[in-house]
């Protein structure tokens, strides 16, 4: 409801606010000369605190329905009536009254909008202004929320269902805890109105409710699958060498067994055995020995396809599955893991480094 309307850096009383003042200066006659407007856009009148927005707008606190259940109607006929002294059935009391004269057609609703319960249900333009003089009188005008406020809650219910939503491993008791939070910040915005008179953000809130319970469930997901992998790749991998482990080198022979016995193709395996490790160890330490087994892996990694699969056998043995790969491809592949382990410089520390050959077999 515009109680004042600015312009210029100037504010200009409504009729309405000028009938309050009127109004309030019967029982405080500095109600009119002293009006002002502190830094939080409150009005201040005698004792009221009547709080605006830039614009001099102020939301209404509305008591009820119309059609006469708020306010008395009584019709302007009437009241012509009695003035000219003919008798009618009604009588009225207007001793100590408030009397609003005003139109009782649909008002407003070009510029501003007004509550409406229920479907084909109008409020006169008069009641609007008795409303505001009721809440004036009663000092029991609608405070919006600071969005500092509306920030703060709004981060409130962000970080309680986020850390919920992360931290529990039930998803039911994630997602009751999104619907509860909502439900029951939107029945605390209710209260709040009903009587503590304070408007506070429900849209953003809500929506952000919602909008971080998915990207909490979404974060959640991304690090169970790294989790996961991670688990996966730990079962799987030999630590020293990072190549797959024997369990893993036997699951992938029993499936590469089963496709060529279905598909009816061949596939190959090379398996390799670093020469006089043992005697090597004796010689350099084994500390020497695991710097070589990591660095041939890494040779054979280097050397082989994408779909080829590296595992460690087992102590200095480690072996390459080939699919798809028949005998002589096998053979030539074998050949070519031998020069390369032959040709590198294997380095044992920053100024020790030594040759290392391997043997191998082939099998298709």
């Amino acid at each position: 409801f515009p109680a004042v309307v600015k312009y210029q850096n100037d504010y200009y009383p409504n009729l309405a606010f000028l009938t309050a003042l009127n109004y309030q200066s019967q029982i405080d006659k500095r109600a009119y000369n002293e009006i002002t407007i502190d830094k939080n856009s409150n009005i201040l009148v005698s004792n009221k605190k009547i709080p605006i927005n830039r614009d001099g707008g102020l939301i209404l606190n509305w008591y009820g329905h119309s059609q006469g259940q708020t306010y008395e109607h009584i019709p302007l006929y009437k009241l012509v009536m009695l003035m000219n002294g003919e008798k009618i059935k009604e009588q009225y009391d207007f001793k100590d009254k408030i009397i609003f004269v005003g139109t009782t057609a649909t008002s407003m609703a070009d510029v501003k909008s007004i509550p409406i319960t229920g479907a084909g249900e109008t409020y006169p333009g008069v009641e609007i202004y008795a409303t505001f003089m009721n809440n004036f009188i009663d000092n029991n005008f609608i405070k919006k929320a600071t969005p500092k406020t509306n920030a703060l809650i709004t981060l409130l219910l962000v970080v309680l269902v986020g850390s919920v939503v992360i931290k529990t491993k039930s998803t039911p008791i994630a997602v009751s805890t999104a619907i509860v939070t909502a439900f029951g910040y939107t029945l605390f915005t209710y209260f709040a109105m009903m009587f503590g008179n304070v408007w506070l953000d429900i849209v953003v809130p809500i929506i952000s409710i919602i909008t971080i319970f998915v990207i909490a469930y979404i974060v959640k997901y991304i690090i169970k699958s790294r989790d996961f992998e991670h688990q996966y790749k730990l079962a799987t991998t030999d630590g020293l060498t990072e190549l797959y482990n024997h369990r893993y080198f036997q699951d992938q022979m029993r499936r590469q067994i089963a496709q060529s016995q279905r598909y009816n193709n061949e596939f190959s395996m090379i398996i390799v055995d670093i020469d006089h490790f043992k005697s090597f160890n004796d010689t350099y330490g084994h500390q020497a020995g695991d710097a070589v087994l990591r660095q041939v892996a890494q040779t054979l990694k280097t050397n082989s396809r994408s779909t080829d699969i590296v595992c460690r056998y087992g102590g200095e043995e480690m072996s390459i599955i080939l699919t798809n790969t028949g005998k002589e491809e096998a053979i030539i592949k074998a050949k070519n893991v031998c020069d390369a382990v032959a040709q590198r410089i294997f380095k044992l520390s920053a100024t020790q480094t030594v040759h290392v050959t391997i043997s191998v077999g082939v099998s298709t």
